[in-house]
């Protein structure tokens, strides 16, 4: 079974030997001051420029994602917590909360990760979450400041039929 698999169970760690619900209890200003934890509660199929051990997805990882809803509930469960880090919450199908004014207000490494979640969540069957973050993210970045990164985030939801690499 492929590590990112396992570490999504909670039956094997990640590359630092954590184990995702270790991940899920840190506080807030432990997961904003570390930053190789994000590429495994949302990987994607794309190599980690910042993290050399981070999951890549492949075909495989993907399809038993979707086809899993164990897995799922655990991503989900993931968003969740990213989302509190965020000062927001999943509301009804949406996004609610005005969010942590530096993290949306000026630019900072949290863009970078706000396109690898979008990405993640698509690849991995939460395509509602992934666009209502996606929204929710071009609603609250400003548009002067981010216009660089808009297209990143929003290549980032692409359509589930567009298939992955790997």
């Amino acid at each position: 079974m492929p590590m990112i698999l396992d570490f999504y169970q909670n039956a094997g760690p990640d590359s630092e030997g954590r184990y995702l619900e270790e991940i899920w209890a840190w506080s807030d200003d432990e997961l904003m001051a570390e930053h190789d934890w994000i590429q495994w509660l949302f990987p994607t199929d794309h190599e980690s420029e910042f993290n050399p051990d981070a999951p890549v997805l492949t075909t495989r990882d993907i399809a038993a994602f979707r086809a899993n809803p164990e897995l799922r509930r655990n991503v989900e469960t993931s968003f969740h917590r990213w989302l509190k880090v965020l000062g927001l919450r999943w509301e009804e199908g949406r996004i609610d909360g005005t969010g942590d004014t530096y993290v949306f207000k000026t630019q900072n490494h949290n863009w970078l990760r706000f396109s690898r979640v979008i990405r993640s969540l698509s690849l991995l069957g939460l395509r509602e979450e992934a666009e209502a973050f996606l929204t929710f993210v071009l609603a609250n970045t400003d548009p002067a400041l981010s216009k660089d990164s808009r297209p990143y985030w929003k290549a980032a939801a692409m359509p589930l039929d567009q298939p992955p690499s790997g």
